[in-house]
């Protein structure tokens, strides 16, 4: 015989009345033999009825299969696939019957009465196979309440569907898989127990469990409730949602509305300001140069000079492009010069020839040194980039008498060291040339003179990443902003901190990571776990060549292994800095707004508009809660209605909303 089930396991799917009686009767006394109970509450009939208890996973149902007392096991399994697939599902596809113990009948034509007593167990269908068939009839989830586990890292989930049956149903689900699927019809929640657990999931060392109850609503006739409970591996206690269902006027069982009975983590504890708490941010380590931010001198405008007849100008002032190339030889790169608009002009009546035009730039000395491979071109337009056609065999070209012409010049040199890593790096003047850059051009004509103008170039403002810029780029506030520069290529490491809503925000030279509080409590419960106040984190921890970063987690043991800070450490082939800053935190009291509104007669059961003011932009994902102030009478209970904002991003400044029904005389207040 069946060992006794515990009644919040058992399913009331049973058909015949006086099964249900039963059934009901059972769960009042659940500590009595299934087998003793039913033999003594028939004793009295005069035939004995015939009950099979089918079980799968956890769930047991009482079938009465005295119909097939007389038939053969094929008989009764086709019963029962009749009887579960009415119940549950249009295509139940029951299993051969096999004996507790998994134990398969010989043959499917022995009679019943041969091989099974009344009160008998079998094992008819699989949870897996029960899940499988209802995925299919299962409609989009109305509510999936969900706790995050931190330990396993899966999610422990109870979500609510319509039945495209007409029912309702529940699953229970641990990470992506479900466990446990149950289903209800109208009839079964009329005959079901109020104040009823309906099914419960917990695991073996009772660390979490998931459990829901029933209940009917009284004085209202088919209006009932699931009372939700989770508890995650890491919560400290459950969070309870209840939801209420009914049925349409088409008899299909909808669910009305789902209210959150306790949410653990509302329960805020004191605010600790780490910056404070911990003394932060702390520099442990600083050596090298930083880059050096001094504007050059502004380049100067030259006039030509020499006793050739043919003048030389640069318009509205000359225009050098510099191009360094990609890789280095032997610890030497070429750097090209090219002056894009040098206009030479005839002054004479007399056609003049220029023989050889060359390129010199002035060195740390003051001395003027030849550029090599001096070439010169005419520009011509190739789309929306602007070419040159460079002459090859010679610097030389005539000019008619009086007239004007405009080339470009490029010229080349070697560099000792290494070429800059971008394109906006190699398009500036080496550092081992002085600046501003002189570039002087020559022209020698037919009659041995010549004609120099010298023109300089001066490298723009260095593009290095400051923290007011990254606040101007980011439209955010910096919490701390920790930076190493590469002195020699003129490039900057960093490491910054902000907030986005209340999720923390760490961005490394480009790349970012958002840490909501979720994230922050799995680091902190793994830090437990492990025993470790320090802890690298890899993802953030990189190495490219002489530039490494590294950022370790610092837990505080002492205070349930909180993570409050991390040592960022970023090296470059110059300079070294190691610096421990604070966790970003989102002060509570930054997210209380005053309400005020508009409306003069504020009374009960009228709505009305109420203004704040945000301190902090809202984020889609972000509540407005509204609630009434805390005073001596009042614990400051908040009213069960949450704002989420349709757009993506509401700005930080005056928003309106209208919140539930406000009452004269009370004060309120926004929770954000």
């Amino acid at each position: 015989s069946p060992s006794t089930p515990h009644h919040n396991s058992i399913l009331m799917l049973t058909p015949d009345q006086t099964v249900n009686l039963a059934l009901n009767a059972f769960q009042e006394s659940p500590s009595r033999n299934v087998n003793e109970f039913l033999a003594h509450y028939f004793s009295e009939r005069s035939e004995t009825p015939f009950f099979l208890s089918v079980n799968y996973a956890e769930d047991t149902f009482l079938v009465d299969c005295s119909p097939c007392r007389n038939g053969t096991i094929k008989e009764l399994n086709r019963y029962l696939e009749t009887f579960l697939s009415q119940q549950l599902a249009d295509s139940i596809s029951v299993p051969e019957i096999r004996l507790p113990g998994n134990v398969q009948f010989g043959s499917s034509r022995y009679l019943v009465s041969n091989v099974l007593k009344p009160f008998s167990s079998v094992i008819c269908l699989s949870q897996l196979t029960f899940n499988k068939v209802h995925m299919a009839l299962l409609e989009q989830s109305f509510s999936e309440l969900t706790r995050k586990d931190f330990k396993d890292s899966l999610d422990k989930r109870v979500s609510l569907h319509p039945h495209k049956q007409g029912r309702a149903a529940i699953r229970f689900g641990v990470g992506r898989a479900t466990r446990k699927t149950l289903v209800y019809s109208l009839q079964d929640l009329r005959e079901q127990i109020s104040g009823s657990t309906l099914d419960i999931l917990l695991d073996e060392q009772g660390e979490w469990f998931m459990k829901v109850d029933f209940e009917k609503i009284p004085d209202l006739e088919d209006l009932f409730a699931f009372t939700v409970h989770i508890k995650s591996s890491t919560d400290k206690k459950a969070s309870v949602w209840k939801a209420h269902l009914a049925p349409n006027s088409y008899g299909k069982l909808v669910y009305g509305s789902i209210e959150q009975l306790v949410d653990p983590d509302t329960d805020e504890e004191e605010f600790v300001d780490y910056r404070a708490e911990y003394k932060l941010p702390k520099v442990m380590e600083r050596s090298g140069p930083e880059i050096d931010m001094t504007p050059p001198p502004t380049a100067q405008i030259h006039k030509s000079s020499g006793e050739s007849v043919v003048d030389m100008y640069c318009g509205d002032g000359p225009k050098v492009n510099i191009a360094q190339a990609m890789f280095a030889r032997e610890g030497r790169f070429t750097c090209y010069f090219t002056l894009t608009n040098c206009t030479f002009h005839n002054t004479s009546d007399e056609i003049i020839a220029i023989l050889k035009t060359t390129m010199e730039y002035q060195d740390t000395t003051g001395k003027w040194q030849p550029l090599e491979n001096v070439r010169i071109g005419e520009q011509y337009q190739s789309g929306w980039n602007t070419q040159f056609n460079w002459q090859e065999g010679g610097t030389n070209f005539n000019m008619l008498e009086s007239s004007t012409t405009t080339l470009g010049i490029i010229g080349a040199v070697d560099v000792e060291g290494e070429p800059g890593s971008d394109n906006n790096a190699r398009t500036r003047i080496p550092k081992s040339f002085p600046q501003p850059l002189k570039l002087r051009v020559t022209i020698h004509d037919k009659d041995s003179k010549t004609k120099s103008l010298i023109v300089e170039k001066s490298n723009p403002p260095k593009d290095v990443p400051t923290k007011q810029y990254l606040e101007s780029n980011w439209k955010a506030k910096i919490c701390d902003f920790v930076f190493c520069d590469d002195a020699e290529k003129d490039e900057r490491l960093y490491f910054a901190t902000y907030l986005s809503g209340r999720a923390a925000v760490l961005r490394i030279s480009g790349t970012y990571y958002t840490w909501d509080s979720n994230y922050i409590k799995s680091l902190e419960y793994a830090a437990k776990d492990a025993k470790t106040t320090e802890q690298v984190q890899e993802n953030l921890s990189t190495s490219n060549g002489s530039d490494t970063r590294q950022i370790t987690l610092l837990f505080d043991a002492a205070n349930e292994y909180r993570l409050y800070g991390l040592r960022v450490t970023l090296t470059t082939a110059t300079s070294t800095i190691t610096q421990e800053i604070p966790i970003p935190q989102a002060n509570p009291e930054d997210y209380l707004m005053e309400l005020r509104t508009d409306n003069k007669d504020i009374h009960s059961g009228k709505p009305i508009t109420v203004f704040f003011d945000l301190k902090t932009d809202v984020h889609s994902s972000d509540k407005i809660v509204i609630g009434e102030e805390a005073t001596k009478e009042n614990t400051g209970e908040y009213l069960d209605k949450a704002y989420v904002f349709n757009e993506k991003k509401v700005q930080a400044g005056e928003v309106h909303v209208t919140p539930p029904v406000l009452e004269k005389g009370r004060k309120y207040v926004a929770k954000y």
